[in-house]
């Protein structure tokens, strides 16, 4: 199902549209569902990044909520400062998200709360060429993290 369409997110109205051929033929809403910022595919499951908490959503593909992870609620090691813009997900099913506020990606692994779920987070480069509001994040084949951040000519970090 999901290899044929496209999933966007609108942020404007708090939904991620599904489209096939141009046309919108299913419409994913829900009260958790806040400014999405990003939307993937992973293993028959919609993954959608929040911009504020709970961070993620897990919906089937049906657009039926499976789980929400990654919340502020006390259990969580994110500083207030957490702004989340972008995300991949690994061979491992772990999450990387940007922070467009910090120079890192914080990794997690998928667990309810983000005490348990926090597995590192990958320090970009400092410096005057130091990349700064990462605007997209994503693996290649061998598994390297690849960073592009809007600054100075958008400028790319592999690690």
């Amino acid at each position: 199902f999901s290899e044929s369409y496209l999933y966007v997110c609108d942020s404007n109205n708090n939904r991620i549209n599904v489209y096939s051929n141009y046309y919108i033929i299913r419409t994913i809403t829900h009260t958790f569902l806040y400014l999405p910022l990003d939307v993937k595919i992973h293993e028959k499951s919609i993954f959608v990044l929040n911009s504020k908490s709970p961070y993620v959503l897990e919906f089937d593909l049906t657009g039926y909520l499976l789980i929400k992870f990654l919340q502020n609620d006390g259990y969580d090691k994110l500083d207030g400062n957490f702004m989340p813009s972008f995300f991949c997900i690994d061979f491992r099913g772990w999450f990387l998200i940007t922070d467009k506020r910090e120079p890192y990606i914080y990794v997690f692994k998928k667990f309810i709360h983000a005490k348990k779920a926090l597995e590192t987070r990958l320090e970009l480069e400092h410096g005057e060429d130091r990349l700064v509001e990462p605007r997209g994040v994503c693996l290649d084949r061998e598994g390297r993290v690849i960073v592009v951040c809007n600054y100075k000519d958008a400028m790319l970090q592999i690690f």
